[in-house]
C-alpha cells in the first residue's frame, strides 16, 4: 500500500497547471452515478471519492454524521482486512467518502464503496449517536465552543450544525435514519471521481450499482417530539469575543486568499488575547470568524483589536503579500493534487459544491489571475459589511 502511494505520487508529480485538474471523461447514466475519471497512467495506486448530497432539517441535525460514522464501523474489520484506507467527512452539502489502494485491488476498492453506501444497520446507532452527544456537550461546555454556536446561530438562514444538537440527536431514531438514507442515497444522486490506471469501462461497470436504484420515497414518518435539555454553563474565567464576517462565495478564491492573509498576521492581535481564525464554508457562502479571549481588565483592548481587525488587514495589505499568498495557496492545492487520492478529493471537492468537473481546473486558473487591485477591492467590500458578533463573558 505505502509503496503504491509512494509509486503513484511521483508519477503524478508533473500536476502544475489547471489543466491537469480536468477528467479525462464524465459519464452522467440516467440512472447514476455520475463519474468524474482520470486516467493515471502507469500508477500502481487507485482512488475513488464518493460524494452523497446531504441536506438535513434543524429537526434530523446530525442524521447524516450519523450515516457516516456507522458505515464507517461496518467496513473497519474489511478494510483492515484489505490493506484499503477509507477516508471519511461531513461537510455542509453532504457525505464524502475516499478509499486509497492498489490499482490491482480495485474491485477490492469498489466493493467496500459498495458497502459504504448500503442501509444503515440498527446496531451500530447507539454507540454513533452517543459519540456525537459527546462532540455537542463538549463544545457546549468550553467558552470557544459557546462562542462558535452563538456566532453561527445568528447567521443569516444558517445550515443546521453537521453534528446536530443534543436535541436533534435525542429525537433521532434507526427508523428515521434509514428513511433519510433512502431518500440520499439513490444512485442518481451520488459523484464519483475516480483516478486509476484502468480502462474506463472497467472503472464503471465497479461503480455502476453504488447506492440504491429507483426514486426516492415519500417520507411517511411523523416528527418526535423534541426533547428539551437545560442550557449548559461552560466554565468562564475570561472573556471570549468573536466576529463573524461574510466573505463571499465559497468557490471564491480571493475568500481562500483572504483567509491565508489573515492568518500570517494573526500574531498581530497579541498571544496575550489567544487569537483563532478559522474560514467556514456553509453551503455557498463563506465567513471569516475570528475569535480572542481576554482576562477582564485587558477585554476592552481584545475587543477593540478584533473589530479593527479587517480594518488593519487593508491598510497593511501589499502586492508582496498578495502574490506570496497566491503562490503558497497554489502550491498547496497542487501538491496535494500529486496523488491519486489528493487528485480525486481536489477534483471531487469543486465538484461538489458545483456540479462541474471542470471546476477545479477554473478555480486554479482564476486563483492565478488574483492580484493586488482584486484583493483591495474584495477587502473593501469585506470591511464594508456588517460583522456578526457574539460573546461569552463572566
Amino acid at each position: 500500500m505505502t509503496a503504491a502511494f509512494l509509486a503513484g505520487v511521483a508519477l503524478l508529480s508533473g500536476i502544475s497547471d489547471p489543466e491537469s485538474l480536468r477528467p479525462d471523461t464524465v459519464l452522467r447514466p440516467p440512472d447514476g452515478p455520475a463519474i468524474a475519471f482520470v486516467e493515471a497512467t502507469g500508477s500502481p495506486a487507485a482512488a475513488i471519492r464518493i460524494t452523497v448530497p446531504f441536506a438535513e432539517s434543524g429537526s434530523d441535525a446530525g442524521a447524516g454524521y450519523l450515516i457516516q460514522l456507522m458505515a464507517l464501523e461496518r467496513v473497519r474489520r474489511l478494510r483492515e482486512t484489505l490493506g484499503i484506507e477509507v477516508l471519511a467527512h461531513r461537510t455542509s452539502l453532504g457525505l464524502v467518502y475516499r478509499l486509497n489502494g492498489a490499482v490491482v485491488d480495485f474491485d477490492q476498492l469498489a466493493g467496500v464503496a459498495r458497502e459504504l453506501m448500503a442501509r444503515p444497520a440498527s446496531p451500530g446507532f447507539v454507540a454513533a449517536r452517543t459519540r456525537l452527544e459527546r462532540t455537542n456537550r463538549e463544545e457546549r461546555e468550553t467558552a470557544r465552543g459557546a462562542l462558535r454556536l452563538r456566532l453561527r446561530s445568528r447567521m443569516a438562514s444558517p445550515i443546521p450544525s453537521v453534528t446536530g444538537t443534543l436535541e436533534s440527536l435525542a429525537a433521532l431514531h434507526p427508523a428515521r435514519l434509514v428513511e433519510l438514507w433512502r431518500a440520499s442515497h439513490r444512485r442518481g444522486n451520488l459523484s464519483v471521481v475516480v483516478v486509476a490506471d484502468l480502462p474506463l469501462e472497467a472503472a464503471f461497470s465497479a461503480l455502476a450499482e453504488l447506492g440504491e436504484a429507483g426514486p426516492a420515497p415519500e417520507s411517511r414518518l411523523q416528527e418526535v417530539a423534541t426533547r428539551r435539555f437545560p442550557a449548559i454553563r461552560p466554565e468562564r474565567i475570561r472573556v471570549w469575543y468573536g466576529e463573524a464576517y461574510p466573505s463571499g462565495n465559497a468557490r471564491d478564491p480571493r475568500s481562500a486568499l483572504l483567509a491565508r492573509i489573515a492568518n500570517d498576521r494573526l500574531r498581530e492581535l497579541g498571544g496575550e488575547f489567544e487569537p483563532h481564525l478559522e474560514r467556514w464554508e456553509l453551503g455557498e457562502r463563506s465567513w471569516l470568524v475570528l475569535t480572542a479571549a481576554a482576562f477582564s481588565r485587558t477585554a476592552t483592548t481584545m475587543r477593540a483589536r478584533v473589530r479593527d481587525y479587517i480594518g488593519d488587514l487593508r491598510a497593511a495589505l501589499s502586492s508582496t503579500g498578495v502574490r506570496n499568498a497566491r503562490s503558497a495557496l497554489r502550491s498547496e492545492l497542487i501538491l496535494e493534487a500529486r496523488s491519486p487520492g489528493g487528485l480525486a478529493e481536489v477534483i471531487g471537492r469543486h465538484l461538489d459544491a458545483t456540479g462541474d468537473a471542470d471546476a477545479a481546473a477554473d478555480y486554479l486558473r482564476c486563483l492565478e489571475e488574483v492580484d493586488f487591485e482584486a484583493m483591495t477591492a474584495f477587502l473593501d467590500e469585506i470591511a464594508a459589511s456588517e460583522a456578526i458578533t457574539a460573546e461569552v463573558a463572566n
